[in-house]
């Protein structure tokens, strides 16, 4: 969706191609794009003259003499073409202007999420007096006093039209990693300090992107048909998993309300939150161990198998594994251990669509958790199918750990465990998909002491 930049990028061209010119004719191809009657559109704005386009956050407005005024918002693909004659229709047109001059203005959509309203001004007033104050040009104490009246995380409250008007998600993740501001930092934290970075930054990525002609992504053009530049100048978002332009540190992508977000879990960490770190890997690869590590330096621990377990103490999840897995599942009222290995080993689908029921419920034992941690409080979030998982979007960082399989059959036989059925059963773990959402790796030789090093080196400390 166009942000800022790219919606004063169209305004500009917009106002000086069409400043001066009479609105001729109008043709309507599709109502559903218009806020009001087809009719009323068109009747409101012909014979009309456009003396200027101006931009308003995120919207287009097309100020026309006799103080009418067109609202115009290009939501996900909607732009604007100018063809001299009449111009032939195309497949995604909405609404053509037929000017004078003999040009034609048309409005396309591929999407169709678009909006055009026609609106007296005291109309237009009210509209946008529901938007907050322009991004470009708010001072530090703007910021502090803007975000101070809100309990949500900053990447949402500026992304809040109603707060700050002209942010989305492109340059909300951009001025963040700019700022070192986590995106989950509630905004009424924000300190003066951290405020006036925030402005300093805010003013100069949207300028320097208005400059450049705003961000190509996927499919935004210009009036003239051209691409912007700033996609090339973009430091975090799009980058997930790639190396941090500061530190190094892999970028994270998670959700923020639930708007995907990158960000550097290293440098944008704020010491007043608790920092998330997922720990994931194979059968026996040291997941326990890291998580007792952790936990002697005054971590807590989420452990997802003895989370697992505990809900297996549940008359109505045990109702719904006999309903799901069959009778055989459970024995008296409590889980038959080797049945469900040779299930879940055999019948993958089965055993997906058992995690899929179970994950809301450990999610909310997460959420019950992580409400109780104190601020500056730790949590390793130990899950060994953390990539298949959608707890893996409230870790700041992932650390995989793996280890030969002749090691971890070793530790199993040691154990007196089914070495060989436990492990055909980990033959499905998703090792390339954890291998990708990983921040961390960390091999396992069997040595603990050595493993300990290795934990004491990660940049968590």
């Amino acid at each position: 969706m166009p942000e800022l930049p790219e919606v004063e990028t169209i305004a500009r061209e917009l106002s000086t191609a069409l400043s001066g010119k009479e609105i001729r004719q109008v043709l309507v191809y599709r109502e559903k794009n218009l806020i009001g009657r087809a009719e009323r559109f068109a009747s409101g704005i012909l014979g009309k003259t456009i003396l200027e386009v101006h931009r308003r956050g995120k919207f287009l407005v097309f100020s026309l003499s006799q103080d009418t005024f067109i609202l115009s918002h290009l939501r996900m693909e909607g732009r604007y073409r100018i063809e001299k004659g009449k111009g032939e229709k195309r497949k995604h047109d909405i609404v053509s202007f037929a000017l004078s001059e003999s040009e034609t203005l048309t409005y396309e959509d591929t999407r169709k999420f678009g909006r055009l309203e026609v609106l007296s001004k005291r109309e237009l007033d009210e509209r946008l007096s529901l938007l907050g104050p322009e991004a470009i040009g708010l001072t530090g104490e703007d910021f502090h006093a803007i975000l101070h009246s809100s309990s949500a995380p900053l990447k949402e409250a500026l992304m809040d039209q109603r707060l700050i008007a002209g942010i989305g998600n492109i340059y909300a993740d951009e001025i963040l990693f700019a700022s070192s501001l986590s995106p989950f930092l509630p905004g009424r934290d924000v300190s003066i300090e951290e405020a006036a970075r925030l402005a300093k930054e805010t003013n100069r990525i949207l300028s320097l992107a208005i400059v450049n002609r705003g961000s190509s992504i996927h499919s935004f053009l210009n009036f003239s048909g051209n691409q912007g530049n700033m996609q090339n100048l973009l430091q975090v978002y799009g980058k997930r998993e790639m190396p941090c332009p500061r530190c190094g540190t892999k970028l994270t992508y998670t959700k923020c309300g639930g708007r995907g977000t990158t960000y550097c879990p290293n440098c944008q960490h704020s010491s007043i939150l608790p920092y998330i770190l997922g720990i994931t890997g194979p059968i026996h690869a040291g997941k326990s161990t890291a998580s007792h590590f952790f936990e002697e330096r005054g971590w807590r621990v989420f452990d997802a198998d003895k989370e697992v377990k505990a809900l297996y103490q549940n008359r109505s999840v045990l109702r719904d594994m006999k309903r799901m897995l069959g009778k055989e599942s459970v024995i008296g009222c409590n889980v038959n251990a080797p049945y469900l290995r040779n299930l879940f080993a055999t019948s993958p689908k089965v055993r997906s669509a058992w995690e899929k029921h179970l994950e809301p419920l450990l999610e909310k034992r997460f959420e019950e958790i992580k409400s109780c941690l104190k601020p500056g409080e730790n949590l390793v979030l130990d899950v060994p199918l953390l990539a298949r998982s959608s707890l893996r979007f409230h870790c700041d960082a992932v650390l995989l750990l793996l280890a030969p399989e002749d090691k971890r059959k070793e530790r199993l036989e040691k154990e007196g465990k089914d070495a060989a059925s436990l492990l055909k059963l980990n033959d499905s773990y998703p090792l390339a998909l954890s291998k990708k959402i990983a921040t961390y790796e960390i091999k396992n030789e069997g040595d603990i002491a050595a493993l300990e090093k290795k934990l004491s080196e990660l940049p968590l400390f």
